[in-house]
């Protein structure tokens, strides 16, 4: 008799993490950039007065605003490298953007209904009591048991070329574990940093802020979806 040893397939939480430390460096520029536009609208003479139109072109359009930006920042532009890069390029290529630029831009419309009703809730002050507890209710009540979830469920279907049949063969058992779970940590590892800058800024212009990250972070969420699951 011999002795095979069945493959392990990676942790969930080792796939999150990876994915994580893979995107560190950009990752460090991102937050870097995010804290540069915060200190500069602050301080910078004349810099909040630059963007003041987009702040009264988003509350005149609203909903549109929120989903445009997301749309366009979220979902196009990442498929520049989609379409540059050919280990990135998925099957079906304009079936993906189309679909990315689409869930993406619901997507703007849904957080940036969330942003508004967290100012309801805690004001828009920018003290960091008002931002931890912005940043708080995002990560681990919006992210967990939401954005999360949902996000892993369409990043894991868009990996499988929208296919249904290899979703449902492919989907893991424990999907909550092996899927959400990865999703969730390299979440926590962008976006926490990047909410303490996002929600330093009123209420119209933090949509538009938050999808300079979103560009990359759905390109993160292509990459967990692409190692999750069952072969």
């Amino acid at each position: 008799m011999t002795n095979e040893t069945v493959p392990q397939s990676p942790s969930p939480w080792r796939i999150g993490l990876e994915s994580a430390k893979a995107n560190l460096v950009p990752g460090i520029a991102l937050w870097t950039a995010a804290c540069a536009l915060v200190l500069s609208y602050y301080f910078v003479p004349g810099f909040a007065e630059a963007l003041r139109p987009l702040a009264a072109w988003q509350d005149e359009h609203l909903l549109l605003g929120m989903f445009a930006s997301k749309a366009v920042v979220c979902g196009a532009v990442p498929g520049i490298f989609l379409v540059a890069v050919p280990a990135l390029r998925p099957r079906r290529l304009w079936a993906t953007l189309f679909a990315n630029c689409l869930w993406w831009g619901v997507m703007g419309v849904v957080v940036g209904c969330f942003y508004y009703a967290q100012v309801r809730l805690f004001g828009d002050g920018h003290d960091f009591g008002t931002l931890l507890l912005k940043t708080c209710m995002d990560q681990f009540v919006y992210t967990v048991f939401f954005a999360s979830p949902l996000t892993a469920l369409y990043s894991f279907w868009q990996s499988r070329d929208f296919s249904f049949a290899r979703t449902r063969a492919e989907l893991p058992r424990r999907w909550v574990r092996e899927l959400v779970a990865p999703n969730l940590v390299s979440n926590w590892a962008l976006w926490i940093p990047a909410l303490f800058a996002i929600y330093a800024f009123p209420a119209p212009l933090q949509v538009h802020v938050s999808s300079i990250v979103c560009c990359f972070w759905a390109l993160m969420c292509m990459q967990i979806g692409l190692r999750s699951g069952r072969k």
